[in-house]
């Protein structure tokens, strides 16, 4: 829950508490070493893990949980993608309320694999939020009945922008720089499409330890990790976005964002994404050639931009 570190979980929770007609009600707790760098100082709480112990650090994080609801007595616990935590805290704490909200594939999470995992979940939680409908969706895979009444589906969500922003020549990629958000595909694409066409340059948001690849171009700009709100401006400048995503994405908040910011936004047809935008640019093929022409096509129709 920091600016520089915040992933999509953060994000949402910053986005709906500043809404909320309760957000003079509500603490969010987490555990973070940046406490300097928190969105929220005044609302946050940090839950201090013993790291020399041998316990996971799921069960510290619930164990730190429940110690914490004996001082302030919480009414309603809101739990984001860790299905796993539901039954140690209904056991320590049976009359709470719990929201569960799922970011990710649930039949991928630890408590939510199996369909008696998720019937419990069903039976035990208030509420179950999915950030869209492909993932409620993978919640109901196996079952009978693909909808209970504790079930909705609430899309993460950005503010509007009053006026269409002044574009440049510039395609963006926003997101881990690997072969699952088709990163690859991208820095392959990018470079044929920079020899084409000198006027126009890319940049790169975001990093990745585990994968490296080696696209360099002096129009190519690469600006690591940046803060949220930073990644949104340069959305504003940007005209082309392209989320070639291999894996099946739960939503997908950089083609909503960058859609939200005027973009001209190209996607795959993977998982949730599909959800994200209304007139997107779909790719029929995941792969250098089918990214490239894309592009090409939005360079050269300006109407289309």
């Amino acid at each position: 829950f920091t600016h520089k570190k915040a992933g999509s979980a953060s994000i949402w929770v910053k986005d709906f508490n500043e809404k909320s007609k309760y957000k003079n009600e509500i603490t969010i707790l987490g555990n973070t070493d940046y406490t300097n760098d928190l969105i929220d100082k005044k609302k946050y709480l940090n839950l201090n893990l013993d790291k020399k112990t041998f316990t996971s650090k799921n069960n510290a994080y619930v164990k730190e949980f429940i110690k914490q609801n004996k001082i302030t007595k919480f009414d309603l616990v809101e739990i984001h993608n860790r299905p796993s935590y539901i039954k140690r805290i209904i056991n320590e704490l049976p009359k709470i309320k719990i929201v569960l909200i799922f970011h990710n594939n649930p039949t991928t999470l630890g408590g939510s694999k199996s369909i008696d995992e998720r019937k419990f979940l069903l039976k035990s939680c208030d509420k179950l939020i999915f950030v869209s409908n492909w993932v409620k969706e993978r919640f109901f895979d196996g079952f009978e009945k693909k909808h209970n009444s504790n079930c909705i589906v609430i899309y993460p969500s950005v503010e509007k922008l009053k006026k269409m922003p002044k574009k440049e020549n510039i395609i963006s990629f926003v997101g881990k720089l690997n072969q699952s958000k088709g990163f690859n595909i991208f820095g392959t694409s990018i470079l044929k499409i920079l020899k084409k066409y000198p006027k126009w340059k890319a940049i790169v948001i975001g990093d990745e330890p585990r994968e490296k690849y080696n696209f360099n171009h002096s129009r190519l700009e690469y600006m690591g990790w940046i803060s949220h709100d930073k990644a949104l401006k340069l959305y504003e400048k940007t005209s082309i976005s392209v989320v070639p995503s291999t894996w099946e994405e739960p939503f997908g908040r950089t083609s909503m964002e960058a859609a939200s910011r005027g973009c001209a936004t190209i996607i795959s047809k993977r998982g949730g994404l599909v959800e994200t935008v209304n007139n997107a640019i779909f790719l029929n093929k995941i792969n250098q050639k089918e990214v490239f022409n894309k592009i090409d096509y939005l360079i050269k129709n300006n109407k289309q931009r």
